[in-house]
């Protein structure tokens, strides 16, 4: 893993429960840029922070 700590702005949790979430945002279909799912693309968050990046907006 690159980063032990939660990769959301300001956190620290260092959990080893963490959603694995790609860093620049995911894009679907064929407009998405081939290597989106790369190693340098993922970074941990906790579930909580996933969803608020996620849906949020």
């Amino acid at each position: 893993m690159l980063s032990p700590t939660d990769v959301f702005p300001y956190a620290t949790n260092t959990s080893r429960t963490k959603q694995i979430d790609h860093t620049d945002a995911f894009r679907h279909g064929p407009s998405g840029p081939p290597g989106q799912s790369r190693i340098g693309n993922y970074g941990p968050m906790t579930a909580f922070h996933h969803r608020l990046k996620t849906h949020a907006g």
